[in-house]
């Protein structure tokens, strides 16, 4: 029922886009993208701690690459695919995304921007999941933006010795307040909830320092209030050097024709929490 009324809102979240896009009557964007060099790659290599339900605290290290590509440029429609390799436990981690995105969309006095991702997570206990990110972002003013995201699993697997441990995405609705105090330092704090057997809320905060046209520093953090939390730094290279950060959702100062990727959600997002069941005793009658 939950996942049916986030997916409902979305889905209404977006049809509004698209009808105020249309009352507007925007010109075509002019054709000013780079295309789909590698001026939309995006390449990002970091480590911390994480700590999902249901698992103890392990450090981790992964390595990620974004990319975003025009669809239909003449209206700003883009697509992004990305993967992410996470060192963590006995074995890695394995992220897979595509989606489609849209930045600079004419809302009449403000702009917004959205994204919709289809995930596929090999976890380190070898389970299949499939998970949906949307994200929809509006500025505020020139330098603030709002961008809502969220996460809701398609699927769960039992998986272990004798089917003993259960993972499945955990739902997640999150509201984050971008700021981009400079060229140089762009912030984003948030709130929101986690559903099914977490049922917590949730609170996240991200900071991007630029280091040069090609470079950039993040530090990341999120946490709820049953224990379970995630932290870590990393960096990011802009392989277009053109100062922006794929870590983030820049929503503010976006052109139609920007192509930037919305993040993997590799950090801060705890995609999917572990549920270990007790295995029963087995006693073999003598004979």
């Amino acid at each position: 029922m939950r996942r049916g009324i986030l997916a409902g809102m979305v889905l209404l979240a977006m049809c509004g886009i698209v009808w105020a896009q249309e009352e507007a009557a925007p010109a075509p964007a002019e054709a000013v993208a780079s295309g789909p060099g590698i001026d939309n790659l995006f390449i990002e290599a970091g480590g911390g701690v994480m700590m999902p339900d249901g698992e103890d605290p392990t450090p981790l290290g992964y390595v990620a690459a974004n990319f975003g590509y025009p669809v239909l440029d003449q209206y700003g429609l883009g697509g992004q695919v990305g993967a992410k390799l996470t060192a963590r436990n006995e074995d890695p981690d394995f992220l897979l995304s595509a989606g489609m995105l849209q930045r600079g969309v004419d809302l009449g006095s403000t702009n917004g921007a959205w994204s919709m991702q289809l995930m596929y997570q090999r976890t380190w206990e070898q389970a299949d999941l499939f998970i949906v990110k949307p994200t929809l972002g509006v500025d505020i003013d020139k330098s603030n933006y709002l961008a809502l995201t969220g996460v809701w699993g398609l699927n769960d697997r039992t998986v272990g010795p004798g089917g003993s441990i259960t993972q499945q995405p955990t739902d997640q609705a999150l509201l984050m307040w971008g700021s981009m105090w400079d060229d140089v330092v762009t912030t984003e704090i948030g709130a929101g909830y986690e559903f099914q057997d977490v049922d917590s809320m949730l609170i996240a905060a991200h900071a991007g320092y630029q280091l040069s046209n090609v470079t950039n520093v993040n530090f990341t953090g999120v946490m709820d209030f049953e224990g379970n939390y995630c932290y870590g730094v990393s960096f990011g290279f802009d392989l277009g050097g053109n100062r922006r950060n794929a870590t983030l959702n820049n929503i503010t100062k976006r052109d139609a024709n920007d192509y930037t990727p919305f993040p993997l959600g590799s950090l801060p997002v705890m995609f999917y929490e572990t549920i270990t069941c007790p295995t029963e005793e087995i006693i073999i009658p003598e004979e």
